[in-house]
């Protein structure tokens, strides 16, 4: 399940696209007389943070907002002081744009879970999802998959230590934004939507051997030698610490790829398999407006 094309989304309203640095804002939107409206989006922001921008940007063109620029759109944690109705009404439409309940229960579908039960469990689902971990946490209230109460326990947890937790690999990452995918058999014949440097941790625990065929995009990572062990109960373990089979893998380019994982346990072999399709950085005017 892709995440919601915001971008296709825009495009498709005829509104104008464009990505650059904008190193005091988050974006702006562009509605003057007599020429096309436009949206702006700072490129120097995280991939979700984009995605989040582009549609709070969005949002305020359907509902026929005059010009505006977006300094902090970083979801509010003390109420929405300082923020204007415009505002408040875009970053509503943002958020149930890019997650509708139907496309939030199809996500929780895939991580085996009819709630989040964990601030684990609400990465994986923003990954899913594209929309960056805070404004996921803040919208699971509005779906009535957590409370106010614990949605504000969860946000108190910063996503770097999650992946920090879930990052099985001896070697550090390339860069601090890169995302840690953790993959098993509910993903099997998915599309997921990665970007350079994020990890891959593909989970086998059912086989007791398994190996893979990695594209190009990828190289295979070795686990640290730390990890604890299948039956080491004294470290709580996530779902893919401590299984001496998960496989571990980095993107290196932005190469469409499917990963096939062949696994064998009591003499039956098992075979599965995802796509993956790199998203590259975005920069200067969308596509669609350059052909």
């Amino acid at each position: 399940m892709p995440p919601i094309d915001i971008y296709s989304a825009i495009g498709d309203a005829e509104v104008v696209l464009m990505w650059r640095p904008m190193p005091r804002q988050f974006g702006a939107y562009i509605n003057e007389l007599r020429s096309r409206p436009g949206i702006l989006v700072n490129n120097g922001l995280p991939h979700a943070a984009q995605r989040h921008t582009a549609a709070h940007e969005l949002g305020h063109h359907r509902l026929g907002h005059r010009s505006t620029t977006d300094e902090n759109l970083d979801p509010p944690d003390k109420g929405w002081s300082g923020w204007t109705d415009e505002e408040k009404v875009a970053e509503s439409f943002a958020s149930w744009f890019l997650m509708p309940r139907r496309a939030v229960l199809t996500a929780l579908g895939r991580l085996g879970l009819e709630r989040p039960q964990s601030p684990d469990d609400v990465y994986m689902l923003a990954l899913l999802l594209g929309t960056s971990y805070r404004s996921t946490i803040r919208h699971l209230p509005n779906l009535r998959l957590a409370s106010r109460d614990l949605a504000r326990q969860w946000a108190r947890v910063p996503p770097k230590k999650i992946k920090a937790r879930l990052d099985n690999a001896a070697l550090p990452p390339t860069s601090s934004s890169s995302d840690v995918w953790v993959i098993d058999k509910n993903f099997a014949g998915t599309e997921l939507t990665v970007h350079l440097g994020d990890r891959l941790i593909v989970t086998v625990t059912n086989d007791a051997k398994a190996s893979i065929d990695p594209p190009e995009a990828f190289r295979v990572m070795p686990a640290s030698a730390a990890m604890p062990s299948p039956t080491d109960t004294s470290t709580p373990t996530t779902s893919a610490q401590g299984l001496s089979n998960a496989l571990i893998l980095e993107v290196e380019q932005i190469v469409p790829s499917r990963v096939e994982i062949f696994g064998s346990a009591n003499s039956q072999v098992n075979k599965w398999a995802f796509d993956v399709q790199v998203e590259e950085r975005h920069s200067g005017l969308a596509r669609r407006w350059i052909e």
